[in-house]
């Protein structure tokens, strides 16, 4: 969900608040004096002034595209991968609004000028998305519940796609109906209520009254969720997180595609979560590129990722700068080979090799601070806070008192310069001396394998924005 240009992970074991700052967390610092790179200075309230680029492409930045990263071979960038399941090839974009929305023509106008957006189609060609188009958007002549279930919203759909006279016309699974509700009405899921614990989801619908799987999307109005921004900032930011997720992962139940990655990717799956729009939910500033005008939720690039720049397109004008745990343990964690992982000794303690990253050239240092991202563990690590410019390499001591109790965790390196926005890097931290490890706790890692159940309310849970 939304609050200013901070975005608030709702976890199974946290709520963590990544923005220019961050809270919710413990952080295990402990001033060293011997400890190499450390800025024992490090003001971590400091605010950070973020320049979002308003380009009508991916937004190219010469001196980016000039500068060779130096290699990284012992930590490749995340990539994210596909179940093999479907895509929309060809997406169409249905927006549902209710008699009386006050914003159900700037709603429209968005997804419209989405359909055209370089925004869009740059991205999903990546995937193999094609071209979007919008159908004319449909007002329903009626007033919503103030309160209403998941399982409401789905007999709702599959009522109006059954009825012939209904104004949605015939079944299409190449349509995302995106189904906006007005500010009184509540959505309560799996005991989430919109607005709350989440600003929207998508899900596949499946009917044998309407013969097909089909794929919607639900956007509440969360009125004051932005945090300063207006409710249509919202509103969009959600609906460009949603088409796109929709179009790439469309029939999640079904034949889950895009949410996946690959085991450098795992912790960051594990964090944020493994569709293509929750990887890049982590506290990054929106978007307003300039031939959509409205303000869009940036999403996952591997060729962006795999070249050392920012994962998260479309860019930001200030250079991309990062830290990274340089890893000597691969590990099967829950079903996912070759996941690289920070291993604890005997006694609980490990250290960690961190390096800095720049996608531009620069010989200013930056700033990182280091965080458990799971509140209930132990873990601390000192220093946690250092500093560093491209190519330097700091140590980090790990320990976690009398060991995991679910013998893994997860951790988080935040990097915070002078003149840009802050960059996560997750990683994963076992106490488990085998080749295998467990997943954390929860729902998310049974998320993450094809072979699990993939029952809709449990998607619905892991996946909202």
């Amino acid at each position: 969900m939304r609050v200013g240009k901070r975005l608030i992970l709702i976890t199974s074991a946290a709520s963590v608040s990544l923005g220019f700052g961050l809270s919710g967390v413990g952080c295990g610092a402990t001033d060293e004096s011997d400890a190499p790179s450390v800025d024992a200075g490090v003001d971590a309230t400091k605010k950070k002034k973020v320049v979002v680029e308003s380009t009508d492409d991916t937004g190219s930045d010469a001196a980016a595209d000039a500068w060779v990263p130096l290699p990284t071979p012992e930590q490749p960038f995340p990539q994210a991968k596909t179940f093999g399941g479907s895509i929309v090839q060809h997406p169409k974009l249905l927006v549902i609004t209710f008699a009386g929305d006050p914003l159900a023509a700037d709603i429209a106008d968005f997804a419209k000028r989405s359909a055209t957006s370089t925004y869009l189609s740059d991205l999903g060609a990546e995937y193999g998305v094609g071209a979007f188009t919008t159908l004319p958007p449909v007002t329903i002549n009626e007033t919503p519940p103030s309160t209403l279930s998941s399982a409401d919203v789905d007999q709702w759909l599959a009522t109006q796609l059954a009825s012939p006279s209904a104004p949605l016309g015939a079944p299409d699974s190449s349509t995302l109906y995106a189904i906006y509700y007005p500010k009184k009405t509540v959505i309560v899921d799996s005991g989430d209520q919109s607005c709350v614990s989440y600003g929207g989801y998508h899900m596949e619908l499946q009917s044998g009254a309407i013969g097909k799987s089909i794929g919607y999307a639900v956007m509440p109005r969360c009125s004051g969720f932005g945090g300063g921004e207006t409710d249509l900032d919202v509103l969009t930011q959600t609906s460009s997180h949603e088409f796109f997720e929709w179009a790439t992962d469309p029939f999640p139940v079904s034949s889950p595609a895009w949410a996946d990655t690959d085991g450098n990717g795992y912790a960051w799956a594990l964090t944020f979560l493994p569709e293509l729009g929750d990887l890049c939910v982590q506290g990054l500033s929106a978007a307003t590129p300039l031939d959509l005008g409205y303000s869009v939720q940036r999403q996952w690039s591997n060729a962006s990722s795999l070249a050392g720049h920012h994962p998260c397109m479309p860019r930001v004008s200030a250079p991309f700068v990062t830290a990274f745990p340089l890893f000597t343990t691969k590990k099967t964690v829950g079903e996912k080979a070759d996941v690289p992982v920070v291993q604890l000794d005997d006694n609980n303690k490990a250290q960690m090799q961190v390096r800095f990253h720049s996608d531009v050239p620069s010989t200013a240092a930056w700033e990182i601070e280091i965080y458990s991202f799971d509140n209930d563990t132990p873990l601390a690590f000192s220093p946690g806070r250092a500093s560093g410019k491209h190519g330097d390499t700091v140590m980090i001591r790990v320990s976690a008192g009398g060991g995991l109790p679910d013998h893994i965790a997860r951790g988080l390196i935040v990097a915070n310069p002078d003149d840009g926005e802050p960059a996560t890097w997750p990683f994963l931290v076992t106490d488990v001396k085998g080749a295998t490890a467990p997943d954390p706790p929860g729902i998310f890692g049974k998320m993450l394998s094809p072979k699990a159940s993939r029952s809709r309310s449990q998607l619905r849970k892991a996946f909202k924005l």
